[in-house]
Order: C-alpha cells, then structure tokens, then sequence
C-alpha cells in the first residue's frame, strides 16, 4: 500500500495544498490496483460492490472482516503489528486490505502457538523482503518441543490427581492442629511407594 504513503505520513497528511483531494485520489487508486487483480474473476461484481470497505475500514469492519472482536483489533494496533491511517477529516483511524492480512496471519499465527514477539519479528522480515520461513520453522520445531514435554509433565499431573481422589475417598477430614494443616494433600500418597510418588 506504498501508494498511499506517497507525500503523507502515516499518522495523516502532512503540508499537502489540495489536502483531501490528493488523499482521496491516493486511495482511489490503491483501490482500483487491488480490484485489477480480480478482474479476470467471476466474483468481481461482489469486489465492486464492495471497494469502499477497502478504503476505510473502521475497528469495528475490520473485526467483522477478519471474524474477530473489536478488542483484538485495539490489541493489535496498539501491538503496532496493524498500521491503520488517519482520516485528515476527523482523525479517525482507519485501515486497509493490508491490515486485514495482518490481522489473518497474526491470528493463524497465535492458533499455531506463536508469541506476539514472534508474529512481530516474522512479519518485520516480510516487511523487510525477507523470507521469515527458516525462522518460522526453527522457532516451531522449538515450540513443538516444549509443547510436548508440558504434555508430558500434564499425564504425570494427571496420573497423580486420579490416585489421590481415589486415596481420598477413605480418607476423613482432618482438623488443623498444630501437626497438620490438611491432611487430604499431606497424606494423598502414604499409599504408594515412595518413588512413585516422587514422580
């Protein structure tokens, strides 16, 4: 969307004559550049119809777009991970078919387990014309690791919970006095040897 930034800023338009005549051209043929692409289509009547919402959409048709709430849209911008303009008639924030993207990919991204962190450095080299896949990859097969040892670590917490609610069952409450505080957590294992217990 360089075509927009042309002469302006991103936070609006700055020492330009003919102020919002320039801006609405600007956006106009950002537009119609996107919509070129689908001009082989069938769909195109539905794109047509549609091309305002490329323009300028606000938090709340960027959501709806994107199939998530106004809060993460907030979230993400105020992450700057989302770059939305400013309408020079209201200063209003406003957001592109750029953004949109953004905000796809950063919620694929978090479905796979990437860290804001993470998604900002990936999408810093794409901006840079950098490929972010080795990195994507190093980081997951990093991330998949982990995964599967807190899994691991999750069955024994499993296993552990199941013999104690079996242990409780015969066990009758205590009262604090002095010597124990209760004696459900305290004694779960009595039971079981003490390496299994240790697990």
């Amino acid at each position: 969307m360089s075509a927009f930034y042309f002469g302006a800023g991103r936070d609006g338009v700055d020492g330009l004559s003919e102020n919002r005549c320039e801006y609405v051209h600007v956006r106009l043929l950002c537009a119609f550049t996107w919509l070129r692409a689908f001009s082989d289509k069938p769909s195109t009547p539905s794109l047509v119809n549609n091309w305002r919402i490329l323009l300028d959409m606000k938090v709340k048709e960027l959501a709806t777009s994107a199939g998530v709430n106004p809060d993460t849209v907030r979230f993400y911008t105020r992450e700057r991970l989302l770059k939305p303009s400013r309408n020079p008639d209201n200063n209003y924030q406003q957001y592109d078919t750029e953004d949109l993207r953004r905000l796809r990919f950063a919620r694929k991204a978090r479905q796979l387990g990437f860290s804001l962190p993470e998604i900002r450095q990936i999408l810093d080299q794409a901006d840079d014309h950098h490929s972010p896949c080795p990195m994507v990859r190093d980081v997951f097969q990093q991330r998949l690791a982990e995964v599967e040892r807190e899994i691991g670590e999750l069955q024994q917490l499993r296993k552990r919970m199941k013999t104690a609610l079996v242990a409780w069952q015969d066990m009758p409450d205590g009262t604090p006095d002095g010597r124990t505080i209760c004696r459900l957590i305290e004694h779960w294992d009595d039971s079981k040897p003490s390496k299994q217990a240790e697990e």
